[in-house]
């Protein structure tokens, strides 16, 4: 899939513009046909040199409608050209049947109007000053007796005719530059909507989501300061922003009036200034600001998120409606967005963990043991494994009942997970057993680490109380890749069960860790 194109371009395709002014050429070649000949007295041509001029005309003008087809540059010259050639043409035509005072003068007005509406403002004061030019010029050249014209023509003809052209492109240029400027308006934002939901498909994660949100209101409003919360676990949590100040940790969004006014009422609200007292969140991550816009999230199920900016900073700074409508498209679009997001990581979670201990899972740990591995290699850095298996669990089981037995694997679960850093990997490995991956950990510290969780499991104060055994194998010393470590640490595990349970045992013990096997306070059955 590619981005879409988001660069401007003509309202009008080229091929259109040059299919129109043939149509007008012809609308206007028809009048001068039928009225050729009609007063012989009013025209200085005849008719068939009127014919002949026309076709010659036509002839000319005909082959620019496939011009299009060319390069765009070399398309604007042929077609500003023919323009040019039209205003020689009815020039001509003009004054060969009756000077400034011949009807068809009107057909120079109704080729500014048209020109102007069908290419642009800018193009039709062009045209008009090029008209003017020509008007000029032949009555310069008939004051001086170089051309003739059936009706002579004064000074006021001159003046009324230039006058009229100049009038009536004026206006219509003023009525075309506004629906012109609207109409580019709206195609720019139809851009801005198209390559906001491209930048959408290309992003999974809440965070990325919100922040392809915030980038493109900051694009297509120039706004300096914006935040955006959201709540995938029911508190409203920020998850971009622009310019945004640190906010205390003690203060969460969502207990702020004007954000919880606009998620109640679903409704944008723009306000003058922040109340400190009512929204403290607010005024911390927003210091100071004016002309806020708050915008809520929210699909068919309720209120997702809410989203505040800045839109300008003097007192009587205003913000269109059309730039709000666009960033309310926005923002519904991200609530889909978001949705999918937190249902696509609620997923992968579910694949990922355990479903009764919340920890992860076995396919979850091998994937880990792999990368770690692959970055021990690289890194030259420690890497340890312990193995965790509950003492006596079927007898646990039997005597309490399996509720119980489960009870006692999220007790146990929670805490390998609470004693652990952020970059270890704890996980069920099947069963009571379990495994801890400990990047970093040499045989020293695994062996500290694996005890104090031996110590912890063994003083839980939940009745009824159980042990466990402990294994412990470090890489690349017990095992040179994944399965020979797990084997390792699996063969010190029943070390440990042979030596009578609830202990820790090393798959091979170095000079450092003689005499540091943990020795039980009670013998376990």
């Amino acid at each position: 899939m590619t981005a879409p194109r988001t660069a401007q371009q003509g309202l009008v395709p080229l091929a259109d513009r040059f299919r129109y002014l043939q149509l007008l050429r012809m609308a206007m070649v028809a009048p001068i046909l039928l009225t050729s000949g009609i007063d012989p007295t009013e025209s200085t041509l005849s008719r068939g040199y009127t014919w002949a001029i026309c076709a010659a005309y036509l002839v000319l003008t005909l082959p620019t409608v496939r011009a299009w087809r060319l390069a765009r540059t070399s398309a604007i010259s042929i077609f500003g050209g023919s323009l040019l050639l039209d205003g020689v043409f009815l020039g001509l035509m003009t004054y060969g049947s009756g000077g400034l005072t011949s009807p068809l003068r009107y057909l120079v007005l109704l080729h500014v109007v048209s020109v102007t509406l069908c290419a642009s403002f800018r193009t039709g004061l062009k045209l008009a000053v090029w008209h003017c030019i020509l008007i000029g010029s032949a009555f310069q050249l008939e004051t001086t007796h170089v051309i003739h014209a059936a009706t002579a023509s004064d000074t006021t003809d001159l003046v009324t005719n230039i006058v009229a052209v100049l009038l009536v492109t004026a206006a219509t240029a003023s009525f075309g530059a506004v629906n012109e400027r609207e109409l580019r308006r709206r195609n720019y934002d139809l851009h801005a909507l198209s390559a906001f939901a491209f930048a959408l498909e290309t992003v999974s994660s809440p965070e990325d989501v919100a922040e392809a949100l915030v980038e493109a209101v900051v694009d297509s409003t120039g706004c300096t300061r914006i935040v955006m919360a959201a709540a995938p676990t029911g508190e409203l949590t920020a998850l971009a922003g622009h310019e945004v100040a640190p906010v205390p940790s003690d203060l969460l969004p969502g207990g702020d009036d004007l954000i919880a006014q606009a998620m109640r009422s679903r409704s944008t609200l723009r306000v003058r200034n922040v109340d400190a007292d009512l929204d403290p969140w607010l005024a911390a991550a927003l210091p100071g600001a004016t002309n806020l816009v708050v915008m809520p999230l929210y699909s068919e199920a309720g209120p997702l998120g809410v989203l505040v900016f800045e839109h300008g900073t003097g007192s009587s700074a205003r913000i269109e409606r059309r730039v709000v409508e666009v960033v309310e498209q926005f923002v519904s679009q991200t609530a889909l967005a978001l949705q999918n997001a937190w249902l696509l990581a609620q997923v992968r979670g579910l694949a990922a963990t355990d479903s009764l201990t919340g920890i992860a899972n076995r396919r979850t740990f091998d994937s880990e043991l792999v990368r770690e591995l692959s970055r021990a290699d690289r890194s030259g850095s420690a890497l340890a494994l312990v193995i965790v298996d509950i003492d006596h669990f079927k007898q646990h089981n039997d005597a309490y009942g399996h509720q119980e037995g489960d009870r006692t694997l999220q007790r146990v679960a929670a805490v390998l997970q609470e004693g652990g850093r952020a970059t270890d990997t704890v996980a069920r490995y099947g069963g009571e057993e379990f495994v801890v991956l400990l990047p970093g950990s040499d045989a020293v510290t695994a062996h500290l680490k694996a005890e104090r969780y031996r110590q912890q499991i063994e003083n839980l104060l939940d009745h009824p109380g159980v042990t466990a055994s402990f294994g412990v194998a470090c890489y690349p010393q017990h095992g040179g890749d994944g399965n020979a470590l797990i084997e390792a640490a699996d063969g010190a595990l029943y070390e440990s069960k042979r030596a009578g349970r609830n202990r820790v045992s090393m798959a091979w013990r170095p000079v450092a860790l003689q005499g540091m096997e943990s020795v039980p306070a009670t013998e376990a059955g």
